[in-house]
């Protein structure tokens, strides 16, 4: 804990209790144009705990899954994250049809226009492997490009730990 005033202790960062981390939802594109989202048995729910956010589908005991809209609209995250598996798919993509086909104009992040695109390539999250730590930097600049002067990014815990500007698509 850090010490705000004397005899007064705050949450660090780090320390963020589960229902004041900012509530992301990840969607993987496929080529085939299917999505998939990720449950809690999976390494990117571990990715986005540790960088100080809280996956919507986190307690759900589950790793990769189609999930249905509507809980997504329910969970009303605070930020979207889309990763493409293919360029194509990124140049392709009509957000706003999107996210009116699937009754989301009231979430949060649409609101607030706090949706990111990326390719796979460049935040490799559909496959472990040892780029654990340098997918968290990246995650992280994602979540800063989206965020609001005066606003917590979704990734905050990691500010202090990557500084390098984000090169978000959106």
């Amino acid at each position: 804990m850090e010490k705000d005033s004397p005899g007064k202790s705050k949450p660090s960062r780090v320390q963020l209790r589960y229902e004041e981390r900012p509530r992301v939802y990840l969607e993987i594109v496929w080529p085939d144009k299917s999505s998939t989202t990720v449950g809690g048995l999976t390494f990117v729910n571990d990715l986005i705990h540790v960088a100080g956010a809280c996956n919507i589908f986190g307690e759900e005991p589950l790793t990769y899954f189609t999930p249905d809209f509507k809980d997504v609209a329910a969970a009303n995250p605070n930020f979207i994250l889309f990763i493409f598996e293919s360029h194509q798919g990124i140049k392709e993509a009509d957000i706003p049809s999107l996210v009116k086909s699937r009754g989301w104009e009231r979430v949060d992040a649409v609101e607030k226009g706090k949706i990111a695109l990326t390719l796979e390539k460049d935040l490799p999250l559909t496959h472990s492997g040892p780029s654990f730590i340098r997918n968290l930097r990246l995650l992280s600049e994602k979540g800063q490009d989206s965020s609001n002067p005066g606003e917590r990014p979704p990734f905050d815990a990691l500010r202090t730990l990557f500084h390098k500007k984000s090169q978000a698509l959106v």
